[in-house]
């Protein structure tokens, strides 16, 4: 009968649940040993516990957080906690991996949910939609690759930054991790990483000031001494 039909399949979607959330706890106790981190890092780990953490309507709430929480402590993981890092920051576009890195499920959530015009974030619904589409995408060329790689793993191909979405050039270019018109707008913006924000802007200026483009020259001088 239907009635029935429509109950296994009720069941069946609630054990694929309880696998799910048994399957993080597991992971979670083992969440400071190397192979763990390895695989999150060169085996897909990593984008899995992204897709399943924005897969909006079909995971419960608790389980996205679960997935999230994972993932921050994955990334300060002694042996591969950087591999880790830099298959998140391959993954996400800017702004996304400090949050992550801080293991607040619930604070991670919600800054993929919510809109955001930052000297380091920019973001909307549009953009989120195509970033679960690019990993998507970035999902079928893992499996293709670990295929033939095996247990020795990959590099998994970085997400683009979603530039045609996300990057306004009134609030760009985007170097070092912030947006730069953004950033000159509200110098006093408190950014995650100005060390690097500063390396970033230097190389770049030093690299318009060879190829003689005077207008990115005069943007960079800018964001460089605003940033000092």
């Amino acid at each position: 009968p239907q009635s029935q039909t429509a109950a296994d399949g009720d069941r069946d979607e609630e054990c694929a649940m309880a696998a799910r959330s048994d399957s993080l706890a597991l992971l979670h106790a083992l969440g400071n040993a190397d192979a763990v981190a390895w695989v999150a890092a060169q085996m897909g780990g990593a984008l899995i516990l992204l897709r399943v953490s924005l897969e909006q309507g079909e995971v419960p709430v608790p389980l996205q957080h679960a997935s999230l929480r994972l993932l921050g402590r994955l990334m300060h993981q002694p042996a591969h906690g950087s591999r880790v890092v830099a298959c998140v920051s391959r993954l996400l576009p800017p702004g996304f991996t400090g949050v992550l890195a801080d293991g607040d499920g619930a604070a991670s959530l919600a800054a993929f949910d919510q809109p955001s015009r930052t000297p380091e974030r920019v973001w909307s619904e549009k953009a989120k939609l195509a970033l679960i589409a690019s990993l998507k995408e970035r999902a079928e060329e893992a499996d293709v690759k670990l295929g033939e790689a095996g247990a020795a793993g990959v590099e998994l191909p970085a997400v683009p930054v979603l530039n045609d979405v996300v990057v306004d050039p009134a609030d760009g270019p985007l170097l070092g991790g912030i947006y730069v018109r953004l950033f000159l707008s509200d110098p006093g913006y408190p950014l995650r990483n100005a060390g690097h924000v500063l390396e970033s802007l230097s190389g770049a200026l030093g690299a318009a000031f060879e190829s003689g483009d005077v207008d990115t020259s005069v943007l960079l001088s800018a964001a460089v001494v605003a940033l000092l």
